[in-house]
């Protein structure tokens, strides 16, 4: 457990919170028909991509969300290693994804799956013996993933960076890939409008 006597730890991370699109309609769909154990075995084949990525030692699975996840990765990530990575869980998620259909009554209009990017200084502590981490860059990574989920031309597979963490990852010129600009309105965060990047993994 941290104490106020420790020493203050920051660590600094790119953030990327994960969410799968129409998950709630998705889980209630499949409850009514019992079929629950297609769900659960959906985020158990999702967790198992990201630990057996090739990229595992650069990813911290920091916390999952219920219809996500959080994750860490260190601060010099270069920028094709991000690409890649959201491309191949997205391709997962897309096979995997396979399995559940069959057993909806109703396909949701979108399936996939929304990423928010930001970066920063996180600090860390330990409460009720878990590592946990805070920090703005959470935040933002939060909102920035329920902006991808509103934007009009919201792909099924649609990723926004903040534009710093975009722009501090070393690779691929932004001009080489397909991304938009955009300006994300995010609630409760201060400065409120960022500039960010909009990239479609699929």
């Amino acid at each position: 457990m941290t104490e106020e006597k420790d020493k203050l730890s920051i660590e600094r991370r790119v953030v990327m919170v994960v969410d799968i699109r129409s998950s709630t309609s998705m889980l209630d769909d499949l409850k009514q028909t019992d079929n629950l154990a297609v769900w659960r075995n959906l985020l158990i084949n999702q967790k198992q991509l990201i630990f057996g990525h090739y990229a595992f030692s650069r990813v911290e699975i920091y916390k999952f969300i219920g219809d996500g996840w959080i994750l860490l990765f260190p601060e010099d990530i270069k920028r094709s290693e991000m690409l890649d990575f959201l491309g191949e869980i997205s391709r997962q998620f897309d096979m995997n994804y396979d399995l559940v259909k069959d057993f909806l009554q109703r396909r949701p209009p979108k399936v996939g799956l929304t990423f928010g990017i930001d970066s920063g200084e996180l600090i860390k502590l330990e409460m009720n013996e878990q590592t946990e981490y805070i920090g703005r860059a959470i935040n933002v990574a939060a909102r920035l993933q329920g902006f991808a989920k509103d934007l009009p031309s919201s792909e099924d597979y649609q990723a926004v960076f903040s534009k710093h963490s975009f722009n501090q990852m070393m690779g691929v010129h932004k001009d080489k890939l397909n991304v938009q600009e955009v300006k994300a309105s995010l609630r409760n965060i201060v400065g409120g409008e960022i500039e960010c990047f909009a990239y479609s993994p699929l």
